[in-house]
This record gives C-alpha cells, structure tokens and sequence, in this order.
C-alpha cells in the first residue's frame, strides 16, 4: 500500500528559526481573528492559541486537524459518518461542525444548508502555504455573526515579502493506502506578492467492521479522495483570493436500506477586498465575496448546493490611547437539496430553494485607560430573515500584572441562526419549524499568563451556558426541529511552551470538562473528562531535527440516552493513548534543495468506536485509529 503526504514547509530564513525566536517574541506575534485588526497575540481579547508555520514542521503536522491537537480545548475527530470536524470545548452536540467558523485569510468559510460541510478544509487545506493558524476559543458572533459559538479557526497564509522566486514540492508514501502530492509557487510579480498552489491526497476514511442486515460482518476500507488549489494577490491596497477543495468519499446512512452511498463534495471561495488609510488615524476597507458548497453522489445521497454572498465595509481608527473598528455586513444565502434523504424511493424535494438574508451591524473599542490596563468593549445587532440576531456584546479587560505576568477576564455571547434545513425541511419523516429562535451562548472567560524568554504558560477557566439547543423531536411522525433545554459546561485549560535552550522546544497543554443537562435530551455528542498532550522538538544539528507528540483522552462521555457500551461496533477504550514521531533531513551538501522526511503517527494503534444501530461509528482521536508509518520528500528551490 502507498501513502503520499505533503511535507510541512521548512523556512528558508534562518533569523526566522522557531529555535531563534524568544518566546516572549512569540506571544508578541501579530494575531488577526480576535479583533479583526492585527494586534499582539498577549493582549487579543478572549482565549486565543496560534500554531505558527515553525511548530508545524517541529512537529511534523501534515492536516490542520492534526495541527488542531496542539490547541488544548480542541478536539479533531474523524468517523464514517463522513466527516472530519472539530469540537472546541466539547461543543459539538451534534455529528456536525455547527459551532466552529472557519477562516480564510479573515473571510468566512460558511456553510448555510446543514452546518458542518467545512470538514474538507481540515484535511486537504495545504499547510505549506499558512503562516499560522490561529484559534479564538468562546463567543465569536460579535465581529463574525452567525455560527462562531464555540469558537473561530483562522487560516493565515504565507506572503512573498521579498523578490526570491520559490518553488516547493513533496510527496510522501508509506501504509495505509494513502497519498499526497503538493507544489506551491510564491513571489513577486511586477512587485505584487503571488501565491498559486495546488495538492492531491488520498486517505482511507475509516476502517472497521460493518454490521448487515442479515447479522454478518464485513471488514470494509473506505478510501477518500480530494484536494484543493488555491491563488492569492495581493495589489497595493487591493487583495484577491480563491481557495477551491474538492472531496470524494463512501459513507453509511443507517435508515436506508441501502446503507452504502458515495458522496463528493465541492467548496469554493471567492473574495475581494479593498483597503485604504484615510489620514494617520482613520483606515477604510470593503471587502467582497461568495462561498458555495456543492455536494452529491449515488443514491440514495442527496445533491445539492448552499452559497452565502456577503458585503462587508468596515471603518476603523487609532486615536492615542483608543482603537474602534465598526462595521455592517449584507450577506445574501440560498440553496436547495434534491433527491430523498430518508427513503430512496421518494425522489421528492427536501429542502425547497431558499433564500435569506442578513443584515448585522457590528462594533469594538479598545481603550488603552494605562500602560498595563486596557479595557474592551465589542456589540452586534442585526437582523437574519424571519429571525432577530439580538444584541451579542463582549466586555473584559487585560491587566498587565508586571512584566511577565497578564491577566484577562472577559464575557461574551454569540448566536447560531437555524440552518435551511432545519427551517425549510419538507419531507414526510421531518419538518422544519419556521418558529425556531436562534441558539445562544453566553461564556465567562478567565486567563492568566506568565512569559520570559524560556517559559511561557497560560492557565483558562471559562464557564458557557448553551440556550435553544436545536435538535430534533422524536415524540412523534413526522420529526421535527425544536429548541430544547440549556446546556451548561465549565472547563479549565492549560498551556505551555518552554525552550530550555535553543535547540530544544517542549509545548505542553490539557483540557478539563464537566457538562451539566437535561437527562431527557437527545444528545450526540462525545466529549471527555480530561485531555492532554505534551510534544518535545529537538534540532539535533544543522540537518537532523527530531519531534514526538503524546496525546491522552479519558474515556469518552456519551450524552445519548443508550450506553455506548451496549451499542453495536467494538468496545469502547478507557483512556485512550497516541503518540507520533517525526525526523526531518535536510541542509545536507549532496543534498541542496531536498527535505527528507519520517513518520509514524499513532505508534499505540488505539481507536474509539461507538455502535450506532447498524454502522460503527468510528471516532478517532488521534485523528488516526491506525497505526501509520511514511516517508516523502520535498525540494525547495529559491531564485530571483
């Protein structure tokens, strides 16, 4: 069997070495997603990780859901469901990523029809071509409106900022039947920074045992296949991106008598922007674009499409000790599905063309009241069809202790607006409810750190309380959406980095939970008690550099009604163990331009199954339930 991997990028600017770099330089870097505006990562209102470009190749990540494990609070899982996701504080209460908003470069990512059809992003996303991945843990909906409840994951990408000429390429192979292939160009043109990329990857989805009809078992691998390409331009005050991911996979729908399906999937973003400085204090911005999902296969999948059109000016300024941005957003959504969902002999419309609108209007101001004070006040309100999005605010404050100590507090709320489908469902089994209120959660976020220049550690306590949980009735046919009871959850979360010397990096982090709800509620989310990772990267000399990543998950919690213990699939792992170990080759005189590259990925092979009535559900954490051993290389050519 072969796998292909691409090979995360290796920096060509040796002042830039991740072993160079202080960590208070670290902490110090610029962060995007939590402000809409460039600022220090240390004083980014809310909980916020970055994952820079170097911890990436330390320790060998090839898909953002493995860069993901690096974010205590974040949990990447995979199952035959089809989907890839990520739970950020235990919030996915369903087998869909309705509360996490992806980013692209600061755009939204948003799918309007199900929720959740992002999942392609985290494995075929290249990580060649990002900077850094940010991640904004709690409320978003105060600067990004519907769908950033748990949290917000922006992708930033690399910018040619010289007028070196690169050219980047790899590939790795190695035993699960897998492969990916990648190459990249970045550069100026005319003085104008481009970036073309494209990449191919095949996986196996999942492997395990599936349950027929007539009580016999198979032993199935279900490969899935994609990729994405993207450009990037960037003219004066003028910036241009298209970013494209195609998907192809088989996945089981148990209430069919046809549980086997193949599906594929098309996403697609387009956005232009403009930004111009109006004096030295004043700066204006629009910015422009379209996301459309496209998704079908054989019967009995079901086809169709979702896009979200949306305008957005912004004006923003800087006036001594006070910075405000403020800002109104038009999008534009609409979409069908075709085809029977539940029965494959009704070939009826499920979800009719729909068209909605939002309109919100939303607010920051950063004030500066002393050198270590600074306060933070952000609101939206606005306004999605049928529905009022209310008022979301953010209120807190960073307070610098002393030079190495900070502390935040912050509340914040944010809403998710009912998907189409579960508005606009018209189906003889399920109907959508026009009723429907928005969900909401309101979240106390409590922060404190410490930096020097060899240790940086952060410890987070935050409390959510989840109000109008959509889920389905199943009191009666047919099925429909309603708001249920609150769901409150509480946590602490730590993290580290500690660079003992400069050729040594140790990142460590954990997650505690605690989920409190209505036992009545028919919930399928799987979260854990406690998780945990520690990661250690070592350049052993100027062409060696080592990594390893140990991660621990506490036996999964189920909030369904039926034990997952009593469910059909393999039994359930009490704690659950992985660890990952990489080496990368490089520098070498016979070798210039070359990057050899090692990896096994989940040397203790263990998995998490869950039964669901005819198909095991396998949920993966790691994000392999395999052990997977590689090996690929990568050239990198620089020239004028």
């Amino acid at each position: 069997m072969l796998l292909l991997f691409f090979v995360p990028s290796q920096s060509t600017n040796a002042e830039d070495d991740l072993f160079d770099m202080s960590l208070q330089e670290l902490m110090s870097v610029d962060v995007y997603a939590a402000s809409k505006t460039l600022e220090p990562l240390s004083s980014a209102p809310g909980s916020v990780t970055v994952i820079n470009a170097h911890m990436i190749e330390a320790f060998g990540m090839t898909t953002l859901s493995e860069v993901m494990a690096l974010v205590p609070g974040a949990t990447p899982l995979k199952s035959s469901s089809y989907r890839s996701s990520i739970a950020i504080r235990g919030t996915q209460f369903t087998g869909r990523d309705q509360h996490v908003l992806v980013l692209i470069n600061g755009f939204p990512v948003r799918e309007v029809f199900i929720g959740g059809l992002n999942m392609a992003l985290y494995t075929y996303v290249p990580l060649e071509q990002l900077e850094r991945v940010e991640v904004v843990k709690g409320p978003g909906s105060v600067l990004y409106g519907s769908s950033a409840v748990a949290g917000v994951i922006n992708l930033v990408s690399k910018q040619a900022k010289s007028s070196d000429f690169t050219i980047n390429a790899g590939a790795l192979a190695g035993t699960q039947d897998e492969y990916r292939v990648y190459a990249g160009v970045t550069g100026l043109v005319h003085e104008t920074p481009l970036s073309v990329y494209g990449s191919l990857y095949q996986e196996p989805l999942w492997q395990g045992e599936f349950v027929l009809e007539d009580s016999t078992t198979s032993q199935l691998t279900f490969p899935r296949q994609g990729g994405a390409a993207g450009i990037e331009l960037h003219a004066g005050s003028v910036n241009f991106q298209t970013h494209l991911v195609f998907d192809e996979f088989k996945s089981f729908n148990t209430r069919l008598v046809t549980p086997l399906n193949t599906m594929h999937l098309v996403q697609m973003m387009n956005e232009l922007s403009w930004q111009t400085a109006v004096g030295e204090e004043w700066e204006v911005a629009v910015s422009a674009g379209h996301t459309l999902f496209s998704w079908g296969g054989s019967e009995p999948a079901r086809d169709g499409y979702s896009s979200e059109a949306l305008v957005e000016p912004t004006v923003s300024w800087h006036i001594e000790r006070l910075q405000a941005i403020l800002g109104v957003t038009a999008a534009l959504r609409s979409g069908n599905a075709l085809e029977g969902v539940f029965d494959p002999e009704i070939a009826d419309t499920v979800i009719p063309n729909f068209h909605a609108y939002e309109i919100t209007g939303f607010g920051q101001l950063k004030w500066d009241a002393f050198n270590n004070l600074q306060f933070v006040l952000g609101m939206q309100a606005g306004k999605v069809q049928e529905v009022a999005a209310g008022l979301h605010p953010r209120i807190g404050v960073n307070y610098g202790l002393s030079e190495e100590w900070m502390a935040k507090l912050y509340y914040g709320s944010a809403y998710r607006v009912p998907y189409a489908l579960e508005f606009e469902t018209d189906h003889p089994l399920i109907q959508g409810n026009k009723n429907l209120e928005n969900e909401r959660v309101e979240t106390i976020d409590a922060e404190v750190s410490y930096s020097t220049e060899k240790l940086q550690i952060q410890g987070r306590w935050f409390h959510s309380s989840y109000d109008n949980i959509i889920r389905l009735d199943a009191s009666e046919i047919p099925l429909q959406y309603v708001n249920k009871d609150l769901i409150e959850c509480h946590g602490f979360e730590l993290e580290s980095h500690w660079a003992p010397s400069s050729e040594v990096f140790v990142v460590a982090g954990g997650t505690y939970l605690d989920f409190h709800l209505d036992e009545s509620m028919l919930v399928e989310q799987i979260a854990s008690e406690f998780e945990g990772f520690v990661g250690v990267a070592w350049h052993v000399n100027t062409w060696l550099q080592l990594g390893g990543l140990y991660q621990f998950r506490s036996k999964p919690i189920s909030y369904s009604p039926n034990e997952i213990e009593t469910t059909l699939g393999a039994p359930v792992i009490e704690d659950i163990h992985g660890l990952d170990v990489n080496a990368n080759i490089a520098n070498l005189d016979w070798l210039s331009g070359f990057q050899l590259y090692l990896k096994a990925t989940n040397l203790l092979g263990q998995e998490f199954r869950q039964g669901e009535a005819n198909r095991p559900v396998v949920t993966s954490f790691p994000v392999r339930n395999e052990t997977c051993v590689h090996i690929g290389v990568r050239y990198i050519f620089v020239g004028d």
